[in-house]
C-alpha cells in the first residue's frame, strides 16, 4: 500500500465524495477504478469521505496507482488517486 504525506498528485480530473455516495447505497470503489482508468499523466482522482478509506486505497494500490491519503481534518479524509509513471 502506498501512502504518501504530499497532497494533490497532479491535476484533478474527477472529484468523488464517498459519503454521498454510499448514503445513497452505492460503493465507491467502481466509480473511483473507472475515474482512475481515464487518467492521463499528471492527473487524480480527489476522494473525500469521512473515513480513511483503506479498502479502497489498498485496492488501487494493487492495481497499479499512486495513492495518497490524508486527515485534511478532524474526521474529513482527502485520498488522490493518480496513474503510476
Amino acid at each position: 500500500m502506498s501512502h504518501a504525506e504530499d497532497s494533490t498528485p497532479g491535476r484533478v480530473r474527477h472529484e468523488i465524495d464517498a459519503d454521498l455516495m454510499l448514503a445513497t447505497g452505492e460503493h465507491p470503489l467502481g466509480k473511483v477504478r473507472r475515474c482512475a482508468g481515464e487518467l492521463q499523466p499528471g492527473e487524480s482522482v480527489r476522494i473525500t469521505s469521512g473515513f480513511r478509506p483503506a479498502p479502497l486505497i489498498e485496492a488501487l494500490s494493487h492495481a497499479g496507482f499512486t495513492v495518497s491519503s490524508e486527515e485534511a481534518a478532524p474526521g474529513r479524509h482527502v485520498t488522490y488517486v493518480a496513474r503510476s509513471a
